[in-house]
């Protein structure tokens, strides 16, 4: 089970799937933090493993078990996907590519890295910048 932190509000989530689209959170679907209007700078930070990320906004999370997808900065742990970012990327092994307008930092990753800015690796299959 994750938890899921909006504006220091703490909301938990069985493991699946987290979308935040239109200043609205969702998990399977279903809507969360419907007191909570998405105001200003917005995190998203997810404790724990969930399944797949799509957000609005930046995200930071535990470990991921398929994609991450975000309209800012993505800062996780592993990754079993790809991830795509519209900001930097921080993670530690991804199983999938990378696509990042901004930087990209990461441990190893097993697929393509395409970075808009610098990209330091330990382990890339391929990087295109």
């Amino acid at each position: 089970m994750a938890e899921i932190v909006i504006n220091g509000k703490r909301y938990f989530a069985p493991l699946g799937s987290v979308t935040v689209v239109n200043n609205q959170v969702f998990v399977e679907g279903q809507r969360i933090a419907e007191d909570q209007e998405l105001k200003g700078i917005v995190l998203l930070r997810i404790e724990g493993e969930i399944g797949s990320v799509q957000s609005d906004i930046s995200v930071q999370c535990g470990d991921v078990q398929n994609n991450v997808s975000a309209s800012g900065s993505v800062a996780c742990d592993n990754v079993g996907g790809s991830v795509t970012a519209s900001g930097s990327v921080q993670c530690e092994n991804i199983g999938g590519n990378v696509k990042a307008s901004g930087s990209v930092r990461c441990d190893d990753v097993h697929g393509a890295v395409s970075a808009g800015g610098s990209v330091a690796c330990d382990d890339c299959s391929s990087v295109n910048m």
